[in-house]
């Protein structure tokens, strides 16, 4: 019986012993838990963050991308109209060198100004002649400009032209 008491002893003292192993085994695993809860917790806020930053840099990739974008529509626009602008230039040279010297130097819308001026007298017997007469001598006298001076049967197209634009005028 002796032995049973020591063996009771035994077991009694072992069972005590495993209890308080179970019981620290318990808070320890207890204590990981929690720690386990916050480190999940800390990688979840980890995650988290840098799902946010990704997020920001991806929107401030964008609205540079966006502001790259506007820029290259304002330059293709200011190109556009440059090279519009270059094309009206080059037509407009290019019209200027189907122009005769005298429109070139203005002399035919400054000798048709001054037809505007003086039209009654191309009712006139010997009007058109006094006209013809007057241009060639305000273009001598350099009062109108001209590369040289015209003959008579230029100044004569002229006033028909002037003639025909008048009336053009009027029918219209």
């Amino acid at each position: 019986m002796n032995t049973t008491i020591i063996n009771g002893g035994l077991l009694r003292d072992k069972i005590d012993f495993l209890e308080s192993e179970n019981q620290a085994l318990k808070a320890e695993v207890a204590e990981l838990k929690e720690i386990l809860a916050i480190e999940m917790e800390r990688s979840y806020i980890r995650t988290e963050l840098k799902t946010s930053r990704l997020l920001k840099q991806n929107k401030l990739e964008r609205r540079k991308n966006r502001k790259i974008c506007k820029e290259l529509e304002i330059t293709e626009q200011k190109l556009n109209q440059a090279y519009s602008l270059a094309k009206k230039e080059i037509a407009s040279k290019a019209g200027q060198a189907k122009q005769s010297p005298y429109e070139k130097a203005g002399t035919t819308a400054a000798v048709n100004k001054l037809l505007e001026e003086k039209k009654k007298m191309l009712d006139k017997r010997g009007g058109k002649a006094e006209l013809t007469r007057l241009i060639i001598r305000k273009i001598e006298n350099d009062e109108i400009n001209a590369p040289d001076i015209p003959t008579e049967k230029t100044v004569m197209k002229w006033i028909a032209n002037f003639q025909k634009q008048e009336a053009n005028m009027l029918t219209s």
